[in-house]
């Protein structure tokens, strides 16, 4: 039986003012109902990386159901992004500065 999709979304964060191959900050995995509720919860988990002075953002939407809690709700690393986009389907793309 599968599980009804649980809406969240996977933000990306660069700093564009960094050199190629350097610009990864992290990600973020977590439970909103738009991208703005998303940064909201960001911000309110301290997560949101508000002292890069370059910040680049990609927001994804992403079903919940597909990620432990463990990786939800904090910022992740290079490693963690990697291991979890292995298993990532993204149904559309959000494009900057717009809700889904």
């Amino acid at each position: 039986m599968n599980k009804e999709p649980q809406l969240g979304w996977w933000f990306s964060f660069a700093d564009a003012n960094k050199p190629k191959g350097q610009m990864f900050v992290g990600i973020a995995i977590v439970r909103a109902e738009d991208p703005n509720a998303g940064m909201a919860r960001c911000i309110e988990l301290g997560i949101w990386p508000s002292h890069v002075a370059g910040l680049d953002i990609e927001i994804l939407p992403v079903d919940l159901n597909e990620y432990d809690a463990a990786d939800m709700d904090k910022m992740l690393s290079r490693a963690d992004a990697e291991r979890l986009g292995n298993q990532v389907t993204i149904t559309k793309k959000v494009p900057r500065g717009q809700s889904s």
